[in-house]
């Protein structure tokens, strides 16, 4: 019944071999991508770490920001404390391209629980004023995207504290590679002048 309903679809509709097997190696791919992006997230926390321990007086803020995704997806255990495995979510992954296909985000989007987007409209509405493309933004998800990408624009102390608090508790899409490489690369730089 399946195979009669397709055969009304015009042939010109599929893919061509070149474009099948285009997909089969994306898709090929894909497999091997969460755990290159996790790695680099592991290594990214890891250099901050060291960074912060230094004597250097180093601007950490994007290091922080670009950490909040290692604690989200990445399930590790701090001191013992054995309640993060049953709290931590299972990511699941994909790509998402700009209009133009110049751009491309690595995504790790969690499975939402209602419970833990409690109070992000409030966090919005504080961070507004320090992000106005919050208030163009109409899509939750993109707006925690946005939030998460620009909560270093926040000056006022106690709503960043408050949306670092929101982004790591709701998750969030990741940095494309390119963005954590030249946040490391900043950092190290202002490592190699302190």
């Amino acid at each position: 019944m399946q195979k009669e309903a397709f055969a009304e679809v015009p042939q010109e509709v599929w893919p061509s071999a070149k474009q099948q097997e285009l997909l089969a190696q994306i898709t090929e791919a894909q497999k091997h991508l969460s755990l290159d992006v996790k790695s680099l997230y592991v290594w990214t926390a890891l250099i901050r770490d060291i960074f912060r321990n230094s004597d250097a007086k180093i601007d950490l803020r994007e290091l922080e920001r670009i950490s909040l995704a290692r604690h989200k997806f990445i399930i590790h255990v701090h001191s013992g404390n054995r309640e993060f495995l049953r709290t931590s979510l299972d990511p699941r992954g994909g790509i998402r391209l700009s209009a133009a296909h110049e751009e491309v985000e690595i995504l790790f989007n969690v499975r939402f629980s209602r419970a833990k987007w409690i109070g992000f409209k409030s966090v919005i509405r504080q961070a507004t004023p320090f992000i106005p493309e919050l208030a163009k933004e109409k899509n939750q998800t993109e707006q925690l995207n946005i939030l998460y990408r620009q909560v270093n624009d926040i000056t006022d102390q106690t709503v960043r504290r408050l949306a670092f608090d929101k982004i790591f508790r709701i998750g969030m899409a990741t940095d494309q590679p390119g963005v954590i490489a030249m946040a490391l690369l900043d950092a190290l730089v202002e490592y190699r002048r302190s």
